[in-house]
């Protein structure tokens, strides 16, 4: 049975297993066919596939490289991110390139993201600065199976460094004695005293 599309749209086909199959036309003339369960879910894979392909981006991850992809979901989530957003997650991607830029998707592993973020400890990057690179990356590959051009994301089974955290520590007396001297003629002065008197009034 095959359902009725638009032209241009794809063609979707109830198989003789019970699933459905959708195809599309890439371009040079060949079709890539992909399956889903309902008939609902097949049309929503081929609307997804002719966006990809309207933005110039690979229905399939083949031999695209992980710079060539980043660089197209760059320029497509800047669209939607605030200016300064948009430059932090440009600093990550520049980052990650010169580490995974020339790996095809298909061939990405855990084992290459984990030893990118060692050598970018070893540069000097602080553990934050690697942690914010593996979200801008997740979030992209994560974008690229939405997309349908890859079937797995693998920096699921990596674990970012985590940056240290600061232990706080509590002023004794003498350093609050000096802390409502020095801050006397402050507009903060009144609130110290009230954290003063509430420190005390608890001891």
């Amino acid at each position: 049975m095959m359902g009725k599309r638009k032209r241009g749209f794809g063609a979707v086909y109830l198989r003789p297993d019970g699933r459905w199959e959708g195809q599309i036309r890439i371009p040079g003339g060949a079709r890539r066919s992909f399956y889903a369960r309902s008939r609902r879910d097949v049309i929503h894979r081929l609307s997804q596939e002719r966006w990809a392909l309207g933005q110039e981006l690979p229905v399939s991850a083949g031999t695209t490289s992980l710079e060539t992809f980043l660089g197209r979901w760059l320029a497509i989530a800047s669209t939607r991110l605030r200016p300064s957003t948009a430059r932090a997650y440009t600093v990550d991607v520049q980052r990650l390139v010169p580490f995974l830029g020339r790996v095809p998707l298909r061939a990405l592993t855990p084992g290459m993201i984990a030893s990118t973020y060692a050598s970018l400890l070893k540069s000097g990057l602080s553990p934050r600065s690697v942690e914010q690179a593996h979200c801008v990356l997740h979030l992209a590959l994560k974008q690229a199976m939405h997309w349908g051009i890859v079937g797995r994301n693998p920096t699921e089974l990596v674990t970012p460094p985590r940056p240290r955290t600061r232990e706080m520590t509590a002023l004794n007396r003498c350093q609050l004695h000096q802390l409502l001297d020095s801050s006397a003629s402050s507009r903060w002065h009144a609130l110290w005293v009230v954290l003063w008197d509430h420190w005390h009034a608890t001891r």
